[in-house]
């Protein structure tokens, strides 16, 4: 009965690590390429378009791969790194980072130093005149990584393994990734609790106002200052024809060469990018949106316009002045009912519409000219003559526009209130998980733990590699699967119960670069 168990364990194993081989495409390809192994993969569902893109970028930077994609299977047959300079346009669906980072991990074994490129299509500057966008998915996935978080984490990691590299990137658009190529890995050690040094860190936002980053800013350092005296943000506002979303990274440099990251990209903002550029640009016409009314079209369209006027202020003088015309021609047809009528009051119900006119048009000139509040239900009166649905409608026109557009700047300014309380709450969310991932007491955060694990396992064997980690994600946890599986390293943990931080130790596979160049 235990044989039988542990046979179906086994075969449990086997069948997840199958299934899991597409979920996690990059880690199979990146293995393939350093060991040399066929890779092949049943789909169950259609392939991707993301997962095209980075098949073809693989097949680029490489010389001899055989890629082969049906609809019930992808087969890779892994050639030789050459490295090199290249070009290459990524599909939209999935950030940059994405297809940064199998490159971060094979070029370093490439055989001659590499210049690569990546941007989407459609990439929109001041030289042309295409837009670019982004998805949802991926700007409002929490575990997105930017590129200014990524590069210094790589460029950190590159460096303790002996290899030179450098990162030039438009975020999130566009990304430049240089190295030169290594013979072997320098094993890792870093064990020490890190002290934080400094916190650097950028905000960028497209295509709304800079205060909304300049208040993201401000509820970033609120959190920030009361940890660290050295802390520093800056704001870009890169210009273009781009979606609408603000962008934080924040890093926090340690000392023996620990790096904690924490970022946020949200594009909340598209949906309400039309009232935030009415709101910037001109006030005046959501005013008229707003108060525009039965009575005042009416007006208009018998006057002969197209419509209500831009300017609150003009509105008004044109239902001003259509008042005076209307009032000054019914005195010259009611010449005759002002005479059998008493001076001073109303004439009654059998022609009151007209008499109301005759007896008020004094008053209600006056009223109108001076907006007083006393007068407001003679000028009801008054517009009577006209049309008799438009009176509630008009003095609703008058006593909103006698407020003018500082009305209107109230309720934009509550609106952009609310914006700012939302990015300074999107500020110090940033920044608190940035100081929880200092609080682990790890030397890397758990967003990038897995590439300092991917080297350890390449590292020579003459010394053990170790490294200070809090707690392994999901993504890590595959990661020393996929590595036990075509390396045939494993990893070794030991746990420190005061400190309560693990200890990952393994003896590297000794991986020697057969592609470099010797002449």
């Amino acid at each position: 009965m235990t044989d039988n168990q542990l046979i179906e364990d086994s075969d449990e194993e086997s069948r997840d690590s199958e299934d899991i081989s597409r979920d996690y495409l990059r880690i199979s390809l990146v293995l393939s390429f350093l060991t040399q192994k066929e890779l092949s993969i049943n789909l169950v569902d259609p392939i991707l378009p993301f997962e095209v893109s980075l098949l073809k970028l693989i097949t680029r930077v490489t010389d001899g791969t055989r890629t082969e994609i049906d609809l019930n299977s992808i087969k890779v047959t892994p050639g030789r790194l050459v490295g090199g300079e290249f070009s290459f346009e990524c599909d939209k669906s999935m950030p940059l980072t994405y297809y940064l980072e199998p490159l971060v991990l094979l070029l370093p074994f490439a055989s001659k130093p590499t210049n690569v490129t990546l941007k989407f299509p459609n990439y929109a500057d001041k030289t042309t005149n295409k837009t670019g966008s982004l998805d949802d998915e991926f700007l409002n996935n929490e575990y997105y990584s930017s590129l200014e978080c990524f590069s210094s984490v790589s460029t950190i990691l590159l460096q303790l393994i002996g290899c030179t590299c450098n990162f030039k990137y438009k975020e999130p658009f566009e990304a430049v990734f240089s190295c030169s190529p290594v013979k072997k890995v320098v094993p890792i050690s870093l064990t020490k609790s890190p002290k934080v040094k400094r916190v650097r860190g950028s905000v960028t936002v497209r295509n709304i106002q800079p205060n909304l980053g300049k208040r993201a800013i401000i509820g970033a350092k609120k959190v920030l200052d009361i940890v660290c005296d050295n802390s520093f943000i800056y704001l870009s506002s890169p210009p273009g024809k781009f979606k609408p979303y603000l962008t934080m990274s924040l890093i926090a440099e340690g000392t023996n060469s620990c790096i904690f990251t924490s970022n946020l990209t949200v594009s909340l903002f598209s949906d309400s990018s039309k009232s935030l550029n009415s709101s910037t640009s001109s006030h005046v016409d959501a005013d008229d949106s707003a108060y525009s009314t039965e009575g005042v079209d009416t007006i208009g369209n018998s006057t002969g316009s197209n419509g209500p006027s831009k300017s609150g202020t003009s509105s008004l003088k044109k239902i001003l002045n259509l008042i005076e015309k209307s009032a000054s021609s019914s005195t010259h047809d009611g010449n005759n009912a002002t005479r059998k009528a008493k001076p001073g009051t109303n004439t009654g119900n059998t022609n009151g519409d007209i008499s109301n006119t005759i007896t008020n048009t004094n008053a209600n000139t006056n009223a109108n000219t001076t907006n007083s509040n006393t007068n407001t239900n003679t000028n009801a009166n008054t517009i009577t003559s006209t049309n008799t649905n438009t009176n509630a409608n008009t003095s609703n026109t008058n006593r909103n526009t006698t407020t003018g557009t500082s009305g209107h700047k109230t309720r934009t300014n509550s609106g952009d209130e609310g914006l700012m309380e939302k990015c300074e709450r999107m500020g110090e969310q940033c920044a608190r998980r940035l100081c929880s991932e200092i609080s682990l007491d790890s030397v890397v955060d758990t967003c990038h733990e897995h590439l300092f694990l991917f080297f350890m396992a390449l590292a020579e064997d003459h010394r053990v590699s170790q490294i200070r980690l809090s707690k392994l994600t999901r993504y890590a946890v595959h990661y020393l699967r996929f590595i036990r599986t075509y390396l045939g390293v494993v990893f070794k943990f030991e746990e420190l119960e005061d400190e309560k931080v693990l200890i990952v130790k393994c003896i590297g596979s000794n991986y020697q670069n057969i592609n470099i160049e010797s002449f």
